[in-house]
């Protein structure tokens, strides 16, 4: 991107917080419980070491349970590259999980871990992410078996080697740009399951914060989410995978 497409960026970014902050500041103004811009900052502000220690706990569930969706569709990718019924089994089982209902899985992994574990969290954040990393996946081996199929064969590769040196190689580009897409996704659900059971992390302060009528802690962590994910989808994701297609270049 040029400096004036950054540039522009910018400003575009700087506009949209003015519209929401201004919307935020203007219902705020109308009800006696919901907090203004100021109070929420400074809330935050006072509770700096409090939102550190919950952004580190969230970041911990969510890098877990991605980094679980990863190995696993790798695993099953490289499975449905055998063809036949183990690839339609693949991709069947990737329709099954994306049907299920993340409230479901939030529910389901607390009956499992119950309430005070973190796993719930991690759990939940992998199994949103599976889905998103495995047709990815799916693609980017698809699409390379498809132009270097042929020399994998003449080459006499095995599929280990094949997977190794031709599919994942070749998948970069769709394998970055899944996980920028999973990685945010899992962030965004990881709170829920936190709000749902859990002893730490946002998702727990937000409901916290709720259920003892403290809006101003409410708002605050609401806003300490939204910046923890613009951070790590401008600062973070969207350089790798902005590196992720120049590798195709």
């Amino acid at each position: 991107m040029g400096q004036q497409g950054a540039a522009r960026e910018a400003i575009a970014y700087t506009l949209a917080l003015a519209v929401i902050l201004g919307v935020w500041q203007a219902a705020a103004s109308y009800s006696h419980l919901l907090p203004g811009v100021p109070q929420a900052l400074s809330f935050l502000y006072d509770n700096l070491g409090q939102a550190g220690w919950d952004t580190l706990i969230t970041l911990e569930n969510t890098v877990a349970g991605f980094t679980i969706a990863v190995i696993l569709a790798l695993a099953l990718a490289w499975a449905a590259m055998l063809g036949g019924l183990v690839e339609e089994t693949v991709k069947a089982f990737n329709v099954v999980v994306q049907s299920v209902s993340v409230l479901v899985w939030s529910l389901l992994f607390l009956i499992v871990y119950g309430f005070t574990s973190r796993l719930p969290a991690m759990s939940v954040a992998a199994a949103t992410a599976f889905p998103i990393m495995l047709s990815g996946t799916l693609k980017g081996f698809e699409l390379s078996r498809a132009e270097y199929g042929e020399l994998s064969r003449m080459l006499g590769l095995s599929k280990t080697q094949e997977f190794a040196h031709i599919l994942a190689p070749g998948s970069l580009p769709f394998l970055v740009a899944s996980a920028r897409s999973a990685l945010g996704a899992a962030l965004r659900i990881s709170v829920v399951a936190e709000a749902f059971g859990a002893s730490g992390g946002i998702g727990y302060r937000l409901w916290l914060y709720y259920e003892l009528h403290n809006y101003e802690g409410f708002m605050a962590w609401a806003l300490l989410l939204v910046t923890l994910m613009l951070v790590l989808d401008k600062l973070v994701l969207e350089r790798v995978e902005a590196w992720g297609r120049r590798w195709t270049g």
